[in-house]
């Protein structure tokens, strides 16, 4: 079930938090390093060697038993937001998450932040996040920025 919210992902109280990275590995979104700050305190370096292609995504276990899934949105930190990231990581993102489903039967939820408004149009995003995670078992929570006045 996807659910839009218009509260901090900062503020959330899922089991994933989803953390937009670009594949070059460094950390230019703020929101990324704060996320990243407040659930792994640790050297981030340590991740840095993962491949971040497009639609690799990585989970990383917190001591606060969440999971940070590191989501490549562009391939450089300099680039905006690429359309083919976002899809081939939502699309990974399912068919993982169905396997999950299948595995364990175990109820999840997870938080997402506003992807691709950097270069997409949210009627497009918007289509994307309900292709790609309206059927999965699981709460998906989008938290999209209080000011927005798209939704």
């Amino acid at each position: 079930m996807l659910t839009y919210k218009r509260n901090s992902i900062l503020q959330s109280s899922s089991h994933i938090i989803v953390c937009p990275v670009s594949s070059d590995g460094i950390l230019s979104n703020k929101l990324t390093q704060k996320i990243l700050q407040q659930n792994l305190p640790i050297n981030l370096k340590s991740w840095q060697h993962l491949d971040f292609s497009k639609g690799n995504y990585h989970n990383l276990r917190t001591a606060n038993r969440k999971t940070i899934c590191l989501f490549p949105t562009k391939k450089n930190h300099t680039d905006n937001d690429s359309y083919d990231y976002i899809v081939a990581g939502l699309k990974a993102y399912h068919d993982s998450m169905k396997d999950f489903e299948a595995i364990y039967n175990a109820p999840l939820n997870v938080s997402f932040p506003q992807l691709g408004l950097d270069s997409e149009d949210w009627e497009d995003m918007e289509i994307i996040y309900e292709q790609y995670l309206d059927d999965l078992d699981q709460q998906v929570f989008v938290h999209i920025n209080k000011g927005d006045k798209k939704l």
